[in-house]
């Protein structure tokens, strides 16, 4: 039977949601230290991105571009392609883990409910 947020349902929510984004985080932060290290005509290219404070937003476009294109598999390097694929791989759930409650949260308090 699953736990309602009361029996610790909204612990469990909130561990997994945490886990999910350092997952992210830690992914995408190593995969753009390898892009400046190995590859810094890319680096420069995709606008010096950075994953924490001090990028600008066409340097965010141009990551995500790369990131969500096969473009990773042209740089050669088996390691790039793989921490494409993982972000790839955590991005979708991770919006989705994280958004929904925002997005309920929202739902329910700008729609009235029916009969009331």
């Amino acid at each position: 039977m699953p736990l309602s947020v009361s029996e610790g349902g909204g612990l469990i929510w909130s561990l997994v949601a945490l886990l999910l984004m350092a997952s992210l985080a830690i992914s995408l932060s190593r995969l753009i230290s390898v892009l400046r290290r190995d590859h810094p005509e890319l680096y420069e290219e995709l606008g010096h991105p950075r994953f924490f404070w001090g990028g600008d937003s066409g340097a965010t476009w141009k990551f995500s571009r790369f990131l969500f294109s096969k473009r990773s598999r042209l740089t050669g390097d088996s390691q790039v392609t793989r921490l494409c694929f993982v972000a790839r791989l955590l991005y979708v759930p991770t919006l989705i883990w994280v958004g929904l409650p925002f997005l309920l949260i929202i739902w329910f308090a700008v729609v009235p409910s029916p009969g009331g």
